[in-house]
């Protein structure tokens, strides 16, 4: 037996966490950029008490509140410009894994000229700006992974840039923050996080300590989800945590299929992260079972079904048993779509993967 496994982030959970901020940030200089989205974070509170704690802690922060659902290359380009102007020393990602996203890329981007330079790429680099990462929402593990998903809207790609310089060097994990989620992102961003437990335990790069990690992880969701759609504040602590789990898998033993589908779909037209992958995860799973069907008989158990029909049921409870057209997709648009499937295909347990698989999940999923 031989593999390797790596958290390099600094982990801090629990209720109150988002309090430790100021204490935190102080490790890494006096003037951060701290990055979110346009709405949200603000009708919430959120971004005022970050900034309280800041200041409270004698930091001197910059505020970046530009950041699309899906982040695109000219607002990481703009927000890295105010990084050089002020010469912010760190980023704070305050918000969901778009948010984070766009705050990696920023810590990465001051090494390039435009952030359309490494998208799709893995980059190697010594010097990128620190990172604290507080995440708002339990699904996407942005706060522990080493990849940014990132949209050019010039050349109309959503890819990721991926690194060992994009881990956060600290994630704040307040359970708190996600109890102001509406109900419908609740349970998009929770199948998020039952996707980033489910393709690292049948993905080629798994290993023990990821298969220990995945089924604690599709445990607690499969016990807890409903019931934080529902507003249960024990049961949305108990998905942060899951949501966590699934980050580290993704460090660890990445995804799979679905989320190259996903990434094409926003390439073209603006979705939802959750949505986008519980539209085509049904076809992806008929299709995925034929080859680690002892890995999905395994995971069967946890939702008490045969096969994969557990996960399928387990979608309709939780209301994203969506098809692509209940997203707002036009059948016409499924040849682009497949056109812009790019990433590690070979991590899938699919083997031979081609177009015309990916066009047939597709069509099946609409």
């Amino acid at each position: 037996m031989s593999f390797e496994f790596s958290v390099p982030t600094r982990i801090v959970f629990g209720k109150g966490a988002f309090k430790t901020v100021g204490k935190e940030a102080k490790n890494y200089g006096i003037s951060p950029l701290v990055i979110t989205g346009r709405n949200s974070m603000q009708k919430y509170g959120h971004l005022d008490l970050l900034l309280n704690y800041l200041i409270e802690s004698k930091l001197d922060p910059t505020v970046f509140s530009e950041i699309s659902p899906n982040p695109k290359a000219d607002e990481v380009n703009d927000a890295t410009d105010i990084v050089r102007k002020n010469k912010c020393d760190f980023v704070i990602g305050l918000g969901g894994g778009s948010a984070i996203d766009a705050a990696k890329a920023v810590a990465v981007g001051v090494n390039y000229e435009s952030i359309e330079i490494i998208i799709g790429k893995t980059i190697d680099i010594k010097y990128a700006l620190p990172i604290i990462a507080i995440p708002t929402t339990a699904g996407s593990g942005a706060e522990v992974t080493k990849g940014a998903i990132i949209t050019d809207s010039k050349k109309g790609i959503k890819l990721g840039i991926r690194g060992n310089a994009l881990s956060p060097a600290v994630a704040i994990v307040d359970p708190e923050l996600t109890y102001t989620l509406p109900s419908k992102i609740t349970a998009e961003t929770g199948f998020d996080a039952l996707t980033h437990s489910i393709e690292p335990y049948v993905a080629n790069m798994v290993n023990p300590i990821t298969d220990v990690l995945a089924i604690e992880a599709m445990k607690i969701i499969s016990q807890h989800l409903e019931n934080a759609i529902k507003g249960d504040i024990n049961a949305r602590e108990k998905m942060s945590y899951a949501a966590l789990l699934g980050g580290i898998n993704v460090f660890n033993a990445s995804s799979c299929l679905p989320h190259r589908l996903q990434q094409a779909m926003g390439s073209v037209i603006e979705i939802s992260h959750g949505a986008g992958l519980a539209a085509v995860y049904p076809s992806w799973l008929q299709k995925a079972y034929s080859y680690s069907g002892t890995r999905f008989d395994e995971i069967s158990t946890i939702f008490i079904n045969q096969g994969y029909s557990g996960i399928t049921d387990f979608m309709e409870k939780i209301g994203v048993n969506y098809k692509l057209g209940d997203l707002g997709i036009k059948r016409e648009q499924i040849p682009e779509f497949v056109e812009k499937v790019e990433g590690n295909l070979g991590n899938d347990p699919i083997k031979n993967i081609d177009r015309d698989l990916i066009t047939k999940i597709y069509e099946e999923s609409y």
